[in-house]
């Protein structure tokens, strides 16, 4: 009896004890130990507000604030935990965007688990906001075919997961940034680059030898810009090219040899420029070549017999330049399309081109034949 007496005083004790402690817990805390536990607000629903809200403050969704939850808005993709990672124009082969005017809203900056950012084909104007620099997650930003203009954000160095740029056809003007290839210094992400697409702006001023930092880029489109000066050399940095597009600009100087260093480059359009000089024989030293377009330039002297041999099958277009000498059948190798014509070529038109297969398509017209 004594023992059970005593048991009896050990448990009211704790129980004061208990309820002693109590009194200075925060409420939601007594309810915690006295009840089941619940769970509270956590941090990732206040981010999923903050999401909604800048959602809400572009003015782009207006048509579905009547879907509470955000995630199921048009071109809207979240995550398990209810945060934006995506927000796509849908399939590709949809030919329009989603209707979005106006400008790019500094609230962007809220959805910082966005991975992929597809503006294109829509009607956006003024520029892109710094913003976006604080999406470091983002590996894709698409914003091409809309009016954006003013300068390209220096800022953009700043995504270090960014796999895909492309910014074309837009009204961009300035300068490329050297922040998108300078690694030395910044140690930055663009060593991830694997796509850069600039092509159809109002951009001027030099290719930046900075882009030569790209080890993983396999596409640069440059064309239809204003830009100017000579191909940088650093661009033999570029060891997993396999596009290279600098059509329309107003580059000058020689060809450098060393893009023909670049064992994975299949196209290379330098089309329409003020290059000069000879055609590198180097030419037969990327074996991957598949279309050379050097047509629309200042160039001259002979054609290099090695552009003719190349073990490569596939376009060649040198046309309107001022190259001279003769052609020989026998070194046109596997071409199957080959563009001479407005050129300074002499000597007689040769009648053996038909035993070579390959070739579909000849051009010697304007010429000295």
């Amino acid at each position: 009896m004594a023992n059970s007496s005593y048991t009896l005083l050990i448990v009211e004790l704790l129980f004061l004890c208990t309820a002693s402690y109590a009194l200075f817990l925060p409420l939601p805390l007594v309810i915690a130990t006295t009840f089941t536990p619940m769970k509270v607000s956590s941090n990732s629903s206040l981010l999923n507000n903050e999401e909604q809200e800048a959602l809400i403050q572009s003015g782009w969704w207006n048509s579905d604030l009547h879907i509470p939850n955000h995630c199921n808005w048009t071109g809207i993709l979240c995550n398990g935990d209810g945060s934006i990672i995506e927000i796509s124009r849908g399939p590709l082969d949809i030919p329009h965007g989603l209707g979005l005017s106006g400008t790019i809203p500094k609230e962007i900056k809220a959805l910082t688990k966005l991975v992929y950012l597809d503006l294109s084909l829509n009607h956006l104007q003024a520029t892109l906001p710094e913003t976006l620099s604080y999406l470091t997650q983002l590996e894709e930003l698409h914003v091409s075919n809309n009016s954006l203009s003013a300068v390209v954000p220096s800022s953009l160095g700043q995504l270090e997961n960014l796999i895909h740029l492309s910014l074309y056809l837009n009204k961009f003007e300035g300068s490329i940034p050297i922040e998108l290839g300078n690694l030395t210094d910044l140690e930055k992400f663009l060593k991830n680059l694997r796509r850069l697409n600039l092509r159809c702006n109002q951009l001027e001023g030099r290719i930046p030898w900075q882009l030569g930092n790209l080890k993983k880029l396999k596409i640069l489109f440059l064309s239809k810009n204003r830009l100017t000066g000579s191909i940088p050399l650093e661009i033999r940095g570029l060891i997993s090219l396999q596009k290279l597009s600098i059509i329309q600009n107003q580059i000058n100087g020689s060809i450098p040899k060393e893009l023909f260093q670049l064992t994975k480059l299949n196209s290379l359009q330098l089309s329409s420029n003020q290059l000069s000089g000879f055609i590198p024989s180097e030419v037969a030293k990327a074996p991957c070549l598949c279309k050379l377009d050097l047509s629309h330039n200042n160039l001259e002297g002979y054609i290099p017999s090695q552009i003719l041999k190349c073990p490569f099958a596939g376009n060649v277009d040198l046309s309107f330049n001022m190259l001279k000498g003769s052609i020989v059948p026998s070194q046109v190798g596997n071409i199957t399309k080959l563009d001479l014509s407005h050129n300074l070529l002499s000597g007689e038109i040769p009648s053996l081109f038909g035993v070579n297969s390959s070739l579909v398509n000849l051009d010697l017209s304007y010429n000295n034949l």
